[in-house]
C-alpha cells in the first residue's frame, strides 16, 4: 500500500519553504493551487490537479491576510473530508470568511446551492477544462470580492475565458472567481430572516445571461415587496435554515426557483442586509425595529 504524503500550504513558496518540502520529503503548494467543486455531496479540493484526499495530511503553514478566509474555507473542506491538517484553529474562522465560506458551509449544511467551483484568476488555464466538463456552458463566473452586481460575467464560449480578468479584478484586488452552473430561473427573491422566520420578501431583477458582462440596469423597476405568505413554508424554512447555518440573526437571503423543475436554490445569505428605509414602501425598518424590541424586552 503506497504511504500517504504530507501537502504543506504556504501563501507564497521562497528558499525556506522549498527546504522544508525538500527536507520533510511533503509536497509543497499555495492557496493559489487549490481549486474548490462544490456540488453537495460532492465536494472536492483539487491541489494542482490532484485531490486533496489523496494526502495524508496537510499542514497550513502560513496565510497571510489576502489567504485568510480561503484557509478557514480549506478546513472547512478538510473537515468534512475526514483530511487531518493543522492548525485546528483555522476551522474557527467565523464570521472572518467570504463568499467562498458560505457557500462551503451552506452545501455542507444541507442548503440547496447551485454547483459551485472557486479557483484564483490567474490559474483559470489551468482549470478551465475541468470547470466546463463540471459546469457546461453558459458558465456564470463571479469576483469573490464583488459587490451591488459588480464583477460578474456569463461564458458561452472557450474562449471567453480569456476575457476574465485574471490577475487584477475590478476593485483591485487579486482576483478569484465562483463559477457557477447557469440556472434558468422562473423567479427569485430576497427574503428578510429574523432570528427564525421570514417577515420581508420582496421580488428580484431578472437576470441577462446574453452577453459577458451582465446587466443589471433599472434593477429598481423589477422590485415589489410580497405578502410573506406568498412564498410556501418549504421555502421559508430553507432560507431560515441558510442563515441559521451561518449563524447570522438578521439576514438578506437570495432565494431563486428554478424554471421548470420549481427546484429553490439559495444565491447568497448576506449579513447586515441592505434596506429601503422609505416605511410608506417596505416593511423592513418596521419589521426590524419590532424584532430588535422583541429581544430587547427578553
Amino acid at each position: 500500500m503506497t504511504k500517504k504524503r504530507t501537502l504543506i500550504l504556504f501563501d507564497k513558496i521562497g528558499s525556506k519553504a522549498e527546504i522544508l518540502g525538500e527536507k520533510s520529503g511533503a509536497i509543497i503548494a499555495t492557496f493559489t493551487d487549490l481549486l474548490f467543486d462544490i456540488n453537495g455531496s460532492n465536494l472536492q479540493v483539487l491541489v494542482k490537479g490532484v485531490n486533496i484526499s489523496d494526502f495524508g495530511l496537510v499542514y497550513i503553514r502560513r496565510a497571510d491576510h489576502s489567504h485568510f478566509a480561503l484557509a478557514g474555507s480549506l478546513a472547512r473542506c478538510l473537515d468534512k473530508l475526514k483530511v487531518p491538517y493543522f492548525d485546528r484553529s483555522f476551522s474557527e474562522i467565523g464570521a472572518a470568511g467570504d463568499k467562498l465560506t458560505s457557500y462551503l458551509k451552506l452545501s455542507i449544511g444541507g442548503i440547496p446551492v447551485p454547483p459551485t467551483i472557486f479557483c484564483m484568476g490567474i490559474n483559470i488555464k489551468r482549470y478551465e477544462d475541468y470547470i466546463i466538463s463540471e459546469l457546461g456552458f453558459p458558465i456564470v463566473a463571479k469576483e469573490l470580492v464583488g459587490q451591488h452586481m459588480t464583477g460578474i460575467y456569463a461564458i458561452s464560449d472557450k474562449k471567453q475565458f480569456e476575457d476574465l480578468p485574471k490577475k487584477v479584478g475590478e476593485k483591485g484586488r487579486i482576483a478569484k472567481y465562483l463559477f457557477q452552473k447557469y440556472i434558468p430561473l422562473e423567479s427569485e427573491y430576497r427574503l428578510l430572516v429574523l432570528g427564525d422566520e421570514v417577515k420581508v420578501v420582496h421580488t428580484k431583477v431578472p437576470r441577462d445571461y446574453s452577453q459577458l458582462k451582465l446587466n443589471y440596469s433599472n434593477m429598481n423597476e423589477y422590485e415589489r415587496y410580497l405578502d410573506v405568505v406568498s412564498i410556501s413554508p418549504e421555502m421559508q424554512e430553507i432560507a431560515v435554515n441558510a442563515a441559521k447555518c451561518l449563524n447570522i440573526q438578521i439576514a438578506g437571503v437570495d432565494l431563486a426557483i428554478e424554471k421548470d423543475t420549481g427546484k429553490p436554490y439559495i444565491f447568497e445569505v448576506n449579513r447586515g442586509p441592505g434596506f429601503n428605509y422609505d416605511t410608506s414602501v417596505s416593511p423592513e425598518i418596521s419589521e426590524l425595529i419590532k424584532f430588535l424590541d422583541k429581544k430587547l424586552s427578553k
